[in-house]
């Protein structure tokens, strides 16, 4: 019998596979070019999209990321280790009241899911925003990869993990700060979410809440930590939606003229 959890996870993936297969066969007549012209205008952005993910990641989007989150960053830790004390027993080093062992797996491995499947899309899409959106996004996630383990390096107390009955009783290790699995969930749900609506958002936060939660109660992060890792991700959403935004705004041309009752006449254009 599927436990509860698994249950979930099967709707959530479900609904996930379903808006992809409509925005890879439901519209041939948004396509605009064949695989290959994908695959082929994918590697010749490469480096400008990460330079410019890069550049929109100091702007006033960021600071303000970084203000909503830090409050919320203070907040649960202060709450840290009280919270904690629901799934470990100090007196006895035993984690206590666990999620079952499987749900530790499962989101360990769980988003590489959706990313692969929406990475797909850089080339499988018929519809140009979504292959925009899709083209962008996979060159974003190696980033947020490598921008948490950079930010894992530091040590200070924020960055330890929280005490955990499997490991050593007398000390605890670094690493903890942000969340990767957080981050880079929050990255795939923000982005989408705000390009593609609540289709997008509903299953793809539902899973980044499933990741936190299933981490927090097996003792792997501080509540700090999630919120770290969400705001982290979420930093990198606005920046590549601001490139999406970019590089489909270029593609539209307008145009003003005089017609032939000496009208002002208006056009637009897409280049495909």
């Amino acid at each position: 019998m599927m436990s509860k959890q698994g249950e979930l996870l099967l709707v959530l993936f479900l609904l996930l596979s379903n808006n992809l297969f409509f925005y890879t066969q439901a519209q041939p007549c948004r396509r605009s070019r064949k695989p290959s012209g994908h695959f082929a205008h994918f590697t010749g952005h490469i480096g400008k999209n990460i330079f410019d993910i890069h550049k929109n990641l100091f702007s006033w989007d960021s600071f303000r990321m970084i203000t909503l989150t830090f409050p919320f960053f203070i907040g649960s830790r202060m709450i840290d280790e009280k919270l904690q004390r629901c799934f470990y027993d100090e007196q006895r080093h035993k984690n206590v009241d666990q999620v079952p062992a499987w749900c530790h797996e499962v989101a360990r491995w769980s988003i590489g899911v959706p990313i692969a499947l929406l990475g797909m899309q850089s080339f499988l899409s018929r519809d140009e925003d979504f292959r925009t959106t899709s083209q962008v996004f996979i060159v974003g996630v190696p980033f947020v990869i490598l921008g948490k383990k950079l930010i894992k390096k530091f040590k200070f107390d924020a960055c330890l993990r929280p005490w955990n009955g499997k490991f050593n009783k007398n000390e605890r290790s670094y690493g903890g700060l942000p969340s990767g699995h957080v981050a880079e969930a929050t990255y795939t749900a923000v982005l989408y979410g705000m390009r593609f609506g609540y289709q997008f958002a509903v299953p793809l936060a539902a899973l980044t809440a499933f990741v936190g939660v299933t981490f927090l109660a097996c003792n792997r992060h501080y509540l700090s930590q999630l919120v770290a890792g969400a705001g982290f991700g979420a930093m990198y959403a606005l920046a590549a939606n601001k490139v999406i935004d970019g590089q489909l705004t270029k593609d539209l041309s307008f145009t003003v003229s005089a017609n032939e009752h000496g009208g002002p006449s208006f056009g637009v254009g897409y280049r495909f």
